[in-house]
């Protein structure tokens, strides 16, 4: 279940909700295969789970995310949490409290790993 997401719509990005949602996924999933040197399609269980993280990182970041696309915040999500050595806080915009919760945020959800399957699909391990 993704959690409600009203503020997203509030903001200056008139896509719905779930547009910003699926094109935040996508950036996420773009990231963990750039970082990872996967090829292959994503396992739908492995879709559903980014979905879900990405809802649930907007949802405890709202009132930090004012300066990030919601493609940024995709893509600063997965390399934050995985310490790729850069991400929320080694930009140049946004507050530096909110890049201090961001990065806080995005360590808390744990480091992820993304691997290709024996069927070729790539999956969450």
């Amino acid at each position: 279940m993704i959690p409600p997401l009203p503020f997203v719509a509030n903001r200056v990005d008139r896509r719905s909700v779930e547009e910003q949602l699926n094109d935040m996924t996508h950036a996420y999933l773009g990231a963990a295969r750039w970082t990872e040197e996967l090829t292959g399609e994503w396992a739908p269980e492995a879709r559903e789970l980014a979905r879900f993280e990405c809802a649930a990182f907007l949802h405890l970041a709202r009132w930090n995310i004012q300066s990030w696309t919601v493609e940024q915040l995709g893509h600063d999500f997965w390399l934050t949490r995985n310490g790729h050595g850069t991400g929320f806080w080694d930009r140049d915009f946004g507050t530096e409290l909110a890049r201090e919760v961001l990065t806080d945020l995005a360590h808390s959800f744990g480091e992820a790993d993304a691997s290709v399957g024996d069927d070729g699909l790539i999956r969450f391990s």
